[in-house]
């Protein structure tokens, strides 16, 4: 919006000469506050976190953030109601069995990257149990829903089923 001091009287212009008058020309910025129309929940940040932080394309994401996505949409899809989701399975799915090189790494491995995506996206994991028998699962289902509903995005979906793949065709080389 343009505003000219024209507007707010004849006087306010100050004369260069006799006839021609200097007046200035200022902008006024406008802003709306949204924070106090509309409160965001902590699961839309979390998805928005979840968004920022997988846009990029897969080929540039490090194997950190490849078992990262895993672990959420292996979480994400899994049902609570059919039983728990061990350490070992979840070590299998998020293809933490591969590239260590003594197997009693594998669970500090897997406890790391449920630290590090608690540090980077306030997604918390629970974990119960010692042993072959600890179990995962997300601290409350507002957090589920929020991986959920950023899991079930079709973009989403074809990044899990490709790294996915990625993970059982590197394991199969291995086992040559």
């Amino acid at each position: 919006m343009i505003l000219n001091n024209r507007a707010f009287g004849p006087n306010k212009c100050k004369p260069l000469r006799a006839h021609v008058r200097r007046c200035r020309t200022f902008f006024v910025q406008v802003t709306v506050n949204t924070e106090t129309d509309v409160k965001a929940e902590p699961e839309d940040a979390i998805f928005v976190s979840l968004q920022d932080r997988f846009s990029s394309p897969v080929y540039f994401w490090d194997l950190n953030l490849k078992r990262a996505f895993l672990l959420l949409g292996v979480l994400s899809k899994w049902n609570p109601q059919m039983g728990a989701i061990y350490q070992d399975q979840l070590i299998m799915m998020t293809g933490l069995d591969m590239g260590l090189e003594y197997k009693s790494e594998y669970p500090n491995a897997l406890r790391a990257l449920t630290i590090a995506i608690n540090r980077k996206h306030s997604i918390k994991l629970r974990a119960q149990g010692n042993g072959p028998n600890r179990s995962y699962r997300f601290s409350t289902t507002s957090l589920r829903e929020a991986v959920v509903r950023y899991m079930d995005l079709p973009r989403s979906e074809k990044i899990y089923l490709h790294l996915r793949k990625e993970s059982d065709q590197a394991r199969k080389r291995r086992e040559w």
